[in-house]
């Protein structure tokens, strides 16, 4: 947008969901791209799925445990973990997974709201931590990070695009969400 619009000033924000549909009810804000963070939302935005999202354990690309080929959730438990809040969507879902497992959240934790927070912690630590694929998918492929071979069976709920229930986009917005649409189809 920025290379045919080069006039134009597009802000993007990094909250967690509950925070941007805020900001999208208060008016601080066109559009969205998240997830519902509570039942009755659908009643004030209007949802428009635009896809999903994997998860998977990472660590530092030297990480002794970034050479197994085998392992399972219950191999990690010793582990020093960096977990997101339990208020974000992917938290309920790791403990989740260790209930399933049989095991109790690891005591050795340290939580943190910011993805980049989370990524820098592993990188320069033997912590590990779940986080969505694509979140790191850039830090994979560059191998900074490895995915550990640890299958979690869940995946995060879709994400979409947000707007205020019965107003339609126009203008700038308008075409930002048509290329948001265009993105997800490809």
């Amino acid at each position: 947008m920025k290379e045919a619009e080069p006039q134009l000033t597009i802000k993007l924000r990094g909250e967690t969901s509950d925070q941007v549909l805020a900001m999208l009810e208060n008016r601080s804000l066109d559009l969205a791209v998240g997830r519902y963070s509570n039942a009755t939302q659908h009643n004030i935005f209007h949802y428009e799925p635009l896809g999903d999202e994997a998860l998977c354990i990472i660590a530092r690309a030297g990480h002794p445990l970034a050479r197994r080929r085998n392992l399972r959730l219950r191999d990690l438990a010793g582990e020093r973990w960096v977990m997101q809040t339990i208020e974000t969507p992917a938290r309920p879902i790791l403990e989740m997974e260790f209930g399933k497992a049989g095991m109790s959240t690891p005591a050795d934790m340290i939580e943190a709201n910011s993805i980049l927070t989370i990524i820098h912690l592993v990188q320069h630590s033997d912590a590990i931590a779940m986080l969505s694929e694509p979140l790191v998918r850039i830090h994979l492929a560059s191998g900074l990070l490895k995915r550990l071979p640890v299958r979690i069976q869940s995946r995060l709920g879709s994400f979409g695009l947000l707007t205020r229930r019965n107003e339609g986009l126009t203008g700038a917005a308008a075409r930002f969400a048509g290329r948001l649409r265009a993105l997800s189809r490809a």
